[in-house]
């Protein structure tokens, strides 16, 4: 997928990356494993979650 990105002809847009740890646990054993998440965010779109 990077390389059908890297061959467009226009690349616009301002991105946001940031990977974080997940709010919560998973239980597997006796451990929990607590999963990383990966979140890309898109400056250019419009949209905004209100709550």
């Amino acid at each position: 997928m990077l390389k059908r990105i890297r061959r467009q002809e226009t690349r616009r847009g301002e991105w946001e990356v940031d990977i974080f740890y997940a709010p919560f646990a998973i239980q597997e054993g006796e451990q929990p494993i607590f999963p990383s998440m990966l979140m890309c965010v898109d400056f250019g779109r419009e949209m905004w979650v209100r709550r």
